[in-house]
């Protein structure tokens, strides 16, 4: 009865891990949708005040337009782990203990319910770090 409960918990925390992995794909996609949203009506309000664009984002207006793109993000974050806590969930029924280590958590349980969504972020988060890396490597 107990392999019959536990399958069945196991079942929806997949369908529930699946569903909040799509959510959050989503709201990375639309991440680039809200930026460029933000910039065009950002340009506008400036526009608009005969002001620079810093000067515009210091309005209610321009807290407005960029909370958008600010709250849109963070709530993908929110789903990433929401979908890593689920995971979690899954591991420890699945395997029945908990993870060991900082490493077997971050390899088992974070990579492996996160890095679907995560992965087409890389060029967009860490550009800044992969320019650095071959500006020190081409300085020689």
């Amino acid at each position: 009865m107990l392999g019959i409960l536990k399958r069945n918990r196991i079942k929806k925390l997949r369908a529930e891990l699946a569903e909040t992995q799509k959510l959050a794909s989503h709201f990375y996609k639309m991440k680039q949708d809200a930026e460029e949203r933000a910039f065009v009506e950002l340009c506008d309000l400036s526009i608009r005040m005969g002001a620079g664009p810093d000067a515009a984002a210091k309005t209610q207006q321009g807290i407005d337009i960029l909370a958008d793109v600010v709250l849109n993000r963070q709530y993908a974050f929110y789903l990433n782990e929401k979908a890593i806590q689920i995971y979690s969930q899954i591991f420890l029924l699945e395997k029945r203990r908990g993870t060991h280590d900082r490493e077997e958590w971050l390899n088992e349980v974070v990579k492996k319910s996160g890095w679907e969504v995560v992965s087409s972020e890389l060029p967009l988060i860490c550009a800044d770090l992969i320019e650095e890396a071959k500006e020190r490597l081409s300085d020689g």
